[in-house]
Protein backbone atom coordinates (compact mmCIF):
# COMPACT_ATOMS: atom_id res chain seq x y z
CA UNK A 1 0.00 0.00 0.00
CA UNK A 2 1.35 3.44 -0.88
CA UNK A 3 2.92 5.30 2.04
CA UNK A 4 0.73 8.42 2.32
CA UNK A 5 -2.49 6.49 1.64
CA UNK A 6 -1.43 4.07 4.37
CA UNK A 7 -0.83 6.92 6.82
CA UNK A 8 -4.11 8.66 5.96
CA UNK A 9 -6.15 5.48 6.44
CA UNK A 10 -4.27 4.74 9.65
CA UNK A 11 -4.91 8.24 11.01
CA UNK A 12 -8.66 7.96 10.35
CA UNK A 13 -8.79 4.58 12.05
CA UNK A 14 -6.72 5.73 14.98
CA UNK A 15 -8.82 8.83 15.56
CA UNK A 16 -11.86 6.60 15.91
CA UNK A 17 -10.02 4.26 18.25
CA UNK A 18 -8.59 7.11 20.28
CA UNK A 19 -12.04 8.56 20.87
CA UNK A 20 -13.09 5.24 22.39
CA UNK A 21 -9.88 4.32 24.17
CA UNK A 22 -8.80 7.49 25.98
CA UNK A 23 -10.20 7.64 29.48
CA UNK A 24 -11.77 10.82 30.77
CA UNK A 25 -9.67 12.64 33.39
CA UNK A 26 -10.66 12.10 37.00
CA UNK A 27 -13.10 14.50 38.60
CA UNK A 28 -11.29 17.74 39.24
CA UNK A 29 -9.48 17.84 35.88
CA UNK A 30 -5.77 17.92 35.11
CA UNK A 31 -4.71 19.32 38.46
CA UNK A 32 -6.21 16.25 40.15
CA UNK A 33 -4.18 13.98 37.88
CA UNK A 34 -1.06 15.91 38.85
CA UNK A 35 -1.18 15.10 42.55
CA UNK A 36 2.07 13.41 43.54
CA UNK A 37 3.80 14.26 40.26
CA UNK A 38 5.99 17.13 41.44
CA UNK A 39 8.24 18.12 44.29
CA UNK A 40 5.36 18.90 46.62
CA UNK A 41 1.91 17.66 45.69
CA UNK A 42 -0.43 20.60 45.31
CA UNK A 43 2.30 23.19 44.84
CA UNK A 44 1.24 25.86 42.37
CA UNK A 45 3.35 25.79 39.22
CA UNK A 46 3.51 28.13 36.27
CA UNK A 47 3.15 25.47 33.59
CA UNK A 48 2.30 21.78 33.33
CA UNK A 49 3.45 19.87 30.27
CA UNK A 50 2.71 16.32 29.18
CA UNK A 51 5.64 14.13 28.15
CA UNK A 52 4.63 11.04 26.18
CA UNK A 53 6.97 8.14 26.84
CA UNK A 54 7.41 4.60 25.50
CA UNK A 55 9.62 2.69 27.93
CA UNK A 56 8.33 -0.15 30.08
CA UNK A 57 9.38 -2.01 33.23
CA UNK A 58 12.64 -1.05 34.89
CA UNK A 59 13.50 1.28 32.01
CA UNK A 60 10.28 3.24 32.56
CA UNK A 61 11.05 3.54 36.26
CA UNK A 62 14.56 4.84 35.54
CA UNK A 63 13.13 7.46 33.19
CA UNK A 64 10.43 8.48 35.66
CA UNK A 65 13.03 9.04 38.36
CA UNK A 66 14.72 11.56 36.08
CA UNK A 67 11.40 13.25 35.30
CA UNK A 68 10.71 13.61 39.01
CA UNK A 69 14.25 14.90 39.60
CA UNK A 70 13.50 17.72 37.17
CA UNK A 71 10.18 18.49 38.85
CA UNK A 72 11.88 18.63 42.23
CA UNK A 73 14.68 20.87 40.94
CA UNK A 74 12.42 23.89 40.33
CA UNK A 75 8.84 25.09 40.76
CA UNK A 76 8.12 26.81 37.44
CA UNK A 77 7.50 23.76 35.24
CA UNK A 78 5.94 20.43 36.06
CA UNK A 79 6.35 17.55 33.62
CA UNK A 80 3.62 14.91 33.53
CA UNK A 81 5.02 11.54 32.46
CA UNK A 82 2.32 9.90 30.33
CA UNK A 83 3.42 6.39 29.42
CA UNK A 84 1.85 5.29 26.16
CA UNK A 85 3.14 1.70 26.11
CA UNK A 86 5.86 0.52 23.72
CA UNK A 87 7.19 1.91 20.44
CA UNK A 88 4.29 0.80 18.27
CA UNK A 89 1.64 1.93 20.77
CA UNK A 90 3.13 5.40 21.10
CA UNK A 91 3.52 5.70 17.32
CA UNK A 92 -0.17 4.94 16.79
CA UNK A 93 -1.27 7.43 19.45
CA UNK A 94 1.11 10.10 18.18
CA UNK A 95 -0.22 9.75 14.63
CA UNK A 96 -3.75 10.14 15.98
CA UNK A 97 -2.79 13.20 18.04
CA UNK A 98 -1.07 14.83 15.06
CA UNK A 99 -4.11 14.19 12.87
CA UNK A 100 -6.35 15.74 15.52
CA UNK A 101 -4.10 18.81 15.67
CA UNK A 102 -3.27 18.23 19.32
CA UNK A 103 0.17 16.58 19.59
CA UNK A 104 1.92 16.43 22.98
CA UNK A 105 4.35 19.27 23.68
CA UNK A 106 7.12 16.73 24.35
CA UNK A 107 7.25 13.15 23.12
CA UNK A 108 9.60 10.24 22.83
CA UNK A 109 9.88 8.95 19.28
CA UNK A 110 11.51 5.99 17.58
CA UNK A 111 14.59 6.99 15.58
CA UNK A 112 13.05 5.49 12.44
CA UNK A 113 10.10 7.92 12.50
CA UNK A 114 11.90 11.22 13.12
CA UNK A 115 12.58 12.16 9.44
CA UNK A 116 8.92 11.55 8.52
CA UNK A 117 7.64 13.79 11.32
CA UNK A 118 10.25 16.43 10.45
CA UNK A 119 9.13 16.41 6.82
CA UNK A 120 5.54 16.94 7.95
CA UNK A 121 6.53 19.88 10.19
CA UNK A 122 5.46 18.10 13.40
CA UNK A 123 8.66 18.68 15.41
CA UNK A 124 10.54 21.86 16.26
CA UNK A 125 14.17 21.89 15.05
CA UNK A 126 16.39 21.35 18.07
CA UNK A 127 19.05 23.55 16.48
CA UNK A 128 16.80 26.56 17.09
CA UNK A 129 16.84 25.87 20.83
CA UNK A 130 20.24 24.37 21.68
CA UNK A 131 23.63 26.03 21.58
CA UNK A 132 26.26 24.89 19.07
CA UNK A 133 28.52 23.93 21.97
CA UNK A 134 25.85 21.72 23.50
CA UNK A 135 25.05 20.03 20.19
CA UNK A 136 28.75 19.36 19.56
CA UNK A 137 28.87 17.17 22.69
CA UNK A 138 26.42 14.61 21.27
CA UNK A 139 27.97 11.60 19.51
CA UNK A 140 27.38 12.50 15.83
CA UNK A 141 26.35 9.01 14.72
CA UNK A 142 23.37 9.20 17.07
CA UNK A 143 22.13 12.38 15.39
CA UNK A 144 22.30 11.04 11.81
CA UNK A 145 18.86 9.46 11.91
CA UNK A 146 17.38 12.42 13.80
CA UNK A 147 18.18 14.94 11.07
CA UNK A 148 16.27 16.19 8.07
CA UNK A 149 17.63 18.65 5.50
CA UNK A 150 20.55 19.59 7.71
CA UNK A 151 18.61 20.20 10.93
CA UNK A 152 18.24 18.01 14.02
CA UNK A 153 14.67 17.36 15.14
CA UNK A 154 15.11 15.18 18.25
CA UNK A 155 17.80 14.39 20.79
CA UNK A 156 18.93 10.83 21.64
CA UNK A 157 17.93 9.35 24.98
CA UNK A 158 17.69 5.55 25.11
CA UNK A 159 19.88 4.46 22.20
CA UNK A 160 21.42 1.06 21.61
CA UNK A 161 23.11 -1.20 19.10
CA UNK A 162 22.80 -4.92 18.46
CA UNK A 163 25.07 -7.41 20.21
CA UNK A 164 25.54 -11.01 21.32
CA UNK A 165 24.82 -12.34 24.82
CA UNK A 166 26.30 -15.71 25.77
CA UNK A 167 26.21 -18.08 28.73
CA UNK A 168 29.79 -18.40 30.01
CA UNK A 169 28.96 -21.23 32.40
CA UNK A 170 27.41 -23.27 29.60
CA UNK A 171 30.42 -22.55 27.37
CA UNK A 172 32.77 -23.89 30.05
CA UNK A 173 30.56 -26.92 30.66
CA UNK A 174 30.83 -28.11 27.04
CA UNK A 175 34.46 -27.20 26.43
CA UNK A 176 34.17 -23.75 24.81
CA UNK A 177 36.32 -20.87 26.06
CA UNK A 178 34.01 -18.91 28.38
CA UNK A 179 35.93 -15.70 27.75
CA UNK A 180 35.59 -15.84 23.98
CA UNK A 181 32.42 -15.22 21.99
CA UNK A 182 32.25 -16.28 18.34
CA UNK A 183 34.02 -13.76 16.11
CA UNK A 184 32.37 -14.74 12.81
CA UNK A 185 29.04 -16.20 11.72
CA UNK A 186 30.79 -19.42 10.73
CA UNK A 187 32.04 -19.70 14.32
CA UNK A 188 28.57 -18.78 15.55
CA UNK A 189 27.16 -21.79 13.70
CA UNK A 190 29.94 -24.05 15.01
CA UNK A 191 29.30 -22.89 18.59
CA UNK A 192 25.54 -23.36 18.15
CA UNK A 193 26.08 -26.89 16.87
CA UNK A 194 28.42 -27.79 19.74
CA UNK A 195 26.04 -26.41 22.37
CA UNK A 196 23.03 -28.22 20.92
CA UNK A 197 24.82 -31.55 20.57
CA UNK A 198 26.66 -31.39 23.91
CA UNK A 199 24.06 -29.94 26.25
CA UNK A 200 20.99 -32.15 26.36
CA UNK A 201 17.74 -30.27 25.90
CA UNK A 202 19.47 -26.98 25.10
CA UNK A 203 19.92 -25.01 21.91
CA UNK A 204 22.79 -22.98 20.60
CA UNK A 205 20.76 -19.89 19.86
CA UNK A 206 17.44 -18.43 18.75
CA UNK A 207 16.35 -18.68 15.13
CA UNK A 208 14.41 -15.45 14.80
CA UNK A 209 15.64 -11.92 14.33
CA UNK A 210 13.75 -8.68 13.77
CA UNK A 211 13.95 -6.13 10.97
CA UNK A 212 16.44 -4.20 13.18
CA UNK A 213 18.99 -6.96 12.51
CA UNK A 214 18.15 -7.39 8.85
CA UNK A 215 19.96 -4.18 7.84
CA UNK A 216 23.35 -4.93 9.46
CA UNK A 217 23.18 -8.53 8.25
CA UNK A 218 22.82 -7.31 4.67
CA UNK A 219 25.86 -5.07 5.12
CA UNK A 220 27.85 -7.87 6.76
CA UNK A 221 27.20 -10.10 3.76
CA UNK A 222 28.48 -7.36 1.46
CA UNK A 223 25.17 -5.98 0.23
CA UNK A 224 23.15 -2.79 0.36
CA UNK A 225 19.59 -2.13 1.41
CA UNK A 226 18.98 0.29 -1.44
CA UNK A 227 20.88 2.04 -4.21
CA UNK A 228 21.67 5.77 -4.42
CA UNK A 229 18.16 6.47 -5.71
CA UNK A 230 16.52 4.66 -2.76
CA UNK A 231 15.46 1.65 -4.85
CA UNK A 232 15.57 -1.63 -2.84
CA UNK A 233 18.48 -3.87 -3.87
CA UNK A 234 18.84 -6.13 -0.80
CA UNK A 235 17.10 -8.99 -2.61
CA UNK A 236 19.98 -9.01 -5.10
CA UNK A 237 22.75 -8.20 -2.62
CA UNK A 238 23.07 -10.49 0.37
CA UNK A 239 19.49 -11.17 1.48
CA UNK A 240 19.28 -14.66 0.02
CA UNK A 241 22.56 -15.68 1.66
CA UNK A 242 21.55 -14.16 5.01
CA UNK A 243 18.18 -15.87 5.06
CA UNK A 244 19.63 -19.18 3.92
CA UNK A 245 22.15 -19.09 6.75
CA UNK A 246 19.55 -18.59 9.46
CA UNK A 247 17.02 -20.93 7.86
CA UNK A 248 19.62 -23.71 7.85
CA UNK A 249 20.54 -22.98 11.45
CA UNK A 250 16.92 -23.53 12.41
CA UNK A 251 16.24 -26.49 10.12
CA UNK A 252 19.40 -28.27 11.28
CA UNK A 253 18.11 -28.06 14.85
CA UNK A 254 20.78 -25.76 16.29
CA UNK A 255 18.37 -22.90 16.97
CA UNK A 256 14.96 -22.60 18.56
CA UNK A 257 12.22 -19.98 18.53
CA UNK A 258 11.49 -17.82 21.58
CA UNK A 259 8.30 -18.73 23.36
CA UNK A 260 7.17 -15.10 23.08
CA UNK A 261 7.93 -13.89 19.55
CA UNK A 262 5.93 -10.68 19.90
CA UNK A 263 6.92 -9.75 23.44
CA UNK A 264 9.37 -7.18 24.75
CA UNK A 265 13.12 -7.76 24.73
CA UNK A 266 13.08 -9.37 28.17
CA UNK A 267 10.08 -11.56 27.29
CA UNK A 268 11.82 -12.78 24.14
CA UNK A 269 14.87 -13.69 26.24
CA UNK A 270 13.08 -16.19 28.50
CA UNK A 271 14.90 -19.30 27.22
CA UNK A 272 18.28 -17.59 27.51
CA UNK A 273 17.47 -16.39 31.04
CA UNK A 274 16.48 -19.96 31.99
CA UNK A 275 19.77 -21.33 30.64
CA UNK A 276 18.15 -23.27 27.79
CA UNK A 277 19.80 -21.23 25.01
CA UNK A 278 23.53 -20.61 24.91
CA UNK A 279 23.68 -17.44 22.81
CA UNK A 280 21.25 -14.65 22.04
CA UNK A 281 21.23 -11.74 19.60
CA UNK A 282 19.76 -8.81 21.48
CA UNK A 283 20.01 -5.11 22.21
CA UNK A 284 22.68 -3.63 24.48
CA UNK A 285 19.73 -2.15 26.35
CA UNK A 286 18.90 -5.24 28.42
CA UNK A 287 22.29 -5.77 30.02
CA UNK A 288 21.02 -4.52 33.36
CA UNK A 289 17.99 -6.83 33.12
CA UNK A 290 20.17 -9.83 32.27
CA UNK A 291 22.57 -9.08 35.11
CA UNK A 292 19.73 -8.75 37.61
CA UNK A 293 17.87 -11.85 36.42
CA UNK A 294 20.12 -14.77 35.46
CA UNK A 295 21.85 -17.07 37.92
CA UNK A 296 24.82 -17.84 35.65
CA UNK A 297 27.88 -15.94 34.46
CA UNK A 298 27.22 -14.21 31.15
CA UNK A 299 29.09 -12.19 28.58
CA UNK A 300 28.20 -9.60 25.97
CA UNK A 301 30.13 -8.94 22.78
CA UNK A 302 29.88 -7.33 19.36
CA UNK A 303 27.86 -9.02 16.65
CA UNK A 304 29.91 -11.66 14.83
CA UNK A 305 31.46 -10.48 11.58
CA UNK A 306 30.07 -11.54 8.23
CA UNK A 307 31.92 -12.26 4.99
CA UNK A 308 32.27 -8.50 4.42
CA UNK A 309 33.21 -7.66 8.02
CA UNK A 310 31.36 -6.05 10.91
CA UNK A 311 28.36 -3.76 10.68
CA UNK A 312 25.64 -2.60 13.06
CA UNK A 313 22.87 -0.06 13.10
CA UNK A 314 21.66 1.84 16.10
CA UNK A 315 18.12 2.44 17.25
CA UNK A 316 15.98 3.41 20.19
CA UNK A 317 14.05 6.33 21.63
CA UNK A 318 14.62 10.06 21.32
CA UNK A 319 12.98 13.20 22.65
CA UNK A 320 11.26 15.79 20.44
CA UNK A 321 9.33 19.02 20.96
CA UNK A 322 6.13 19.88 19.10
CA UNK A 323 6.33 22.63 16.48
CA UNK A 324 2.69 23.39 17.29
CA UNK A 325 3.46 24.36 20.90
CA UNK A 326 3.42 28.01 21.92
CA UNK A 327 6.71 29.86 22.29
CA UNK A 328 6.31 29.72 26.07
CA UNK A 329 5.66 25.98 25.96
CA UNK A 330 8.64 25.40 23.67
CA UNK A 331 10.95 27.25 26.02
CA UNK A 332 9.65 25.33 29.03
CA UNK A 333 9.88 22.06 27.10
CA UNK A 334 13.46 22.85 26.13
CA UNK A 335 14.39 23.44 29.78
CA UNK A 336 13.23 19.89 30.51
CA UNK A 337 14.69 18.28 27.37
CA UNK A 338 18.05 19.94 28.03
CA UNK A 339 17.94 18.54 31.60
CA UNK A 340 16.88 15.05 30.49
CA UNK A 341 19.56 14.75 27.80
CA UNK A 342 22.45 16.37 29.64
CA UNK A 343 25.62 14.47 30.50
CA UNK A 344 24.62 13.72 34.08
CA UNK A 345 21.30 12.12 33.12
CA UNK A 346 22.86 10.27 30.20
CA UNK A 347 25.50 8.81 32.52
CA UNK A 348 22.87 7.77 35.07
CA UNK A 349 20.69 6.07 32.48
CA UNK A 350 23.66 4.39 30.77
CA UNK A 351 24.97 2.85 33.99
CA UNK A 352 21.50 1.84 35.19
CA UNK A 353 20.38 0.11 32.01
CA UNK A 354 23.03 -0.67 29.36
CA UNK A 355 21.83 1.91 26.84
CA UNK A 356 24.75 3.77 25.32
CA UNK A 357 25.93 7.16 26.55
CA UNK A 358 24.79 9.84 24.12
CA UNK A 359 27.52 12.43 24.75
CA UNK A 360 31.29 12.44 24.51
CA UNK A 361 31.56 14.10 27.92
CA UNK A 362 29.88 11.12 29.59
CA UNK A 363 32.82 8.91 28.66
CA UNK A 364 35.19 11.33 30.42
CA UNK A 365 33.40 11.24 33.77
CA UNK A 366 35.50 9.52 36.48
CA UNK A 367 32.47 7.66 37.85
CA UNK A 368 31.60 6.34 34.38
CA UNK A 369 35.18 5.29 33.69
CA UNK A 370 35.25 3.44 37.02
CA UNK A 371 31.94 1.78 36.16
CA UNK A 372 33.30 0.62 32.79
CA UNK A 373 36.27 -1.04 34.50
CA UNK A 374 33.82 -3.10 36.52
CA UNK A 375 31.38 -3.58 33.62
CA UNK A 376 33.41 -3.57 30.39
CA UNK A 377 30.54 -4.95 28.31
CA UNK A 378 28.70 -1.63 28.78
CA UNK A 379 31.24 -0.14 26.36
CA UNK A 380 30.46 -2.58 23.54
CA UNK A 381 27.79 -0.30 22.08
CA UNK A 382 30.21 2.62 22.00
CA UNK A 383 33.00 0.58 20.42
CA UNK A 384 30.59 -0.72 17.79
CA UNK A 385 29.86 2.81 16.56
CA UNK A 386 33.00 2.41 14.47
CA UNK A 387 30.99 -0.09 12.40
CA UNK A 388 27.62 1.68 12.54
CA UNK A 389 25.68 2.47 9.37
CA UNK A 390 22.95 5.11 9.07
CA UNK A 391 19.42 3.87 8.60
CA UNK A 392 18.72 2.95 4.99
CA UNK A 393 16.63 5.27 2.82
CA UNK A 394 14.06 2.57 2.08
CA UNK A 395 13.59 1.93 5.81
CA UNK A 396 13.05 5.60 6.66
CA UNK A 397 10.55 6.16 3.87
CA UNK A 398 8.28 3.13 4.16
CA UNK A 399 6.59 2.53 7.53
CA UNK A 400 5.27 -0.79 6.19
CA UNK A 401 8.91 -1.95 6.03
CA UNK A 402 8.71 -3.39 9.53
CA UNK A 403 5.78 -5.67 8.75
CA UNK A 404 7.03 -6.59 5.27
CA UNK A 405 10.47 -7.71 6.45
CA UNK A 406 9.19 -9.34 9.64
CA UNK A 407 6.76 -11.45 7.62
CA UNK A 408 9.46 -12.32 5.08
CA UNK A 409 11.82 -13.51 7.82
CA UNK A 410 9.12 -15.73 9.31
CA UNK A 411 8.19 -17.18 5.92
CA UNK A 412 11.77 -18.18 5.17
CA UNK A 413 12.97 -19.36 8.58
CA UNK A 414 9.83 -20.80 10.15
CA UNK A 415 7.83 -21.86 7.08
CA UNK A 416 10.88 -22.89 5.05
CA UNK A 417 9.84 -20.96 1.93
CA UNK A 418 12.32 -20.18 -0.84
CA UNK A 419 14.53 -17.24 0.25
CA UNK A 420 14.93 -15.80 -3.23
CA UNK A 421 11.21 -15.77 -4.01
CA UNK A 422 10.29 -14.27 -0.63
CA UNK A 423 12.98 -11.56 -0.80
CA UNK A 424 11.98 -10.63 -4.35
CA UNK A 425 8.38 -10.26 -3.22
CA UNK A 426 9.37 -8.08 -0.24
CA UNK A 427 11.54 -5.86 -2.44
CA UNK A 428 8.71 -5.48 -4.94
CA UNK A 429 6.32 -4.24 -2.23
CA UNK A 430 8.86 -1.71 -1.00
CA UNK A 431 9.69 -0.57 -4.54
CA UNK A 432 6.05 0.24 -5.20
CA UNK A 433 5.95 2.53 -2.15
CA UNK A 434 9.23 4.21 -3.12
CA UNK A 435 8.02 4.80 -6.70
CA UNK A 436 4.85 6.49 -5.46
CA UNK A 437 6.75 8.76 -3.08
CA UNK A 438 9.21 9.71 -5.81
CA UNK A 439 6.38 10.56 -8.22
CA UNK A 440 4.79 12.80 -5.57
CA UNK A 441 8.10 14.51 -4.74
CA UNK A 442 7.89 13.29 -1.14
CA UNK A 443 10.83 10.89 -0.98
CA UNK A 444 13.09 11.55 2.01
CA UNK A 445 16.77 11.30 1.05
Amino acid sequence: MHYRIFVTILLIALLTLAACAVSAPPEGGLETTMQGQGADSGTSVAMQIEFWTLLTGNLARALDQQVQAFNQSQDKIRIVNVNQGGYQELQQKLLAAVAAGNPPVITMVDYINVPFYAQQGVFEPIDSLASEEDMADFIPALLDDLSYKGQVYALPYNRSTQGLYYNKDLFAEIGLDPERAPETWDEFRQFSKQITESAEGRYGTYANFTRWYFEPFIYQWGGRMNDEECNPVFHKEGAVEVMTFFRNLYQDGYATLPSNLSGTFDQQALEFVNGDVGMMLQSTAIQSFIGDTVDFTWGFSMLPAGPAGRAVTHGGGNVAISAKASDEEKQAAWEFVRFLTDAERSAEFHMATGYMPTRYSVLEMPEVQAFHKENPSWLVSVKQLEFARPTACVVINVPEYHNIITEAIARVIINGEDPEAVMNEAASELQAAIDTLRAEGKLIQ
